[in-house]
């Protein structure tokens, strides 16, 4: 992520905040929802740190990069209440 794009057009766009690492975001608690339009392979992650951190997810196809990591992600979210 390039840290000063990011901030030029937060200031262009009067955006308050801006993250270059989403573990910050979801520890800021500013948001209730997480839509996860990442690489593939950083889904599983992304998706379970939004879930512990007690957030709503949408997470793009594919939800995993095989069924194990699809079915941890599940198992995340009905823990967390969803699912």
């Amino acid at each position: 992520m390039h840290a000063g794009r990011a901030q030029a057009a937060a200031r262009e766009f009067h955006v308050p905040h801006v993250f270059t690492d989403y573990r910050k975001l979801l520890a800021a608690d500013l948001v209730d929802a997480v839509s996860v339009c990442t690489p593939n392979n950083t889904h599983l992650p992304i998706t379970l740190a939004a879930l512990a951190a007690g957030k709503h997810v949408l997470c793009e196809k594919p939800i995993g990069m095989n069924g194990q990591e699809a079915r941890r992600m599940v198992a995340a979210a009905t823990k967390a209440g969803g699912c």
